[in-house]
């Protein structure tokens, strides 16, 4: 599993999951811990907006997921 950490408003903390991908679709959780507790969500995010998300510095590899399993061919 990848995961990023998500450009947040200060004080909040969000990081994602990749839990599956298709070609040109990613299928992501997200954690957000914000003031005591924590938000998930399960959502769907297009792969060009992934892309440019990466590009941009809004999403951030976790150095641990840089070691992780590599993906599936």
């Amino acid at each position: 599993m990848f995961q990023y950490k998500v450009k947040s408003n200060p004080g909040n903390e969000t990081y994602m999951n990749i839990l599956a991908e298709t070609e040109d679709q990613l299928f992501v959780h997200l954690v957000t811990f914000k003031e005591g507790y924590e938000v998930e969500k399960k959502e769907t995010m297009p792969r060009k907006l992934f892309d440019t998300c990466l590009r941009t510095g809004y999403l951030t590899p976790l150095k641990s997921s840089v070691l992780a399993v590599p993906k599936s061919a």
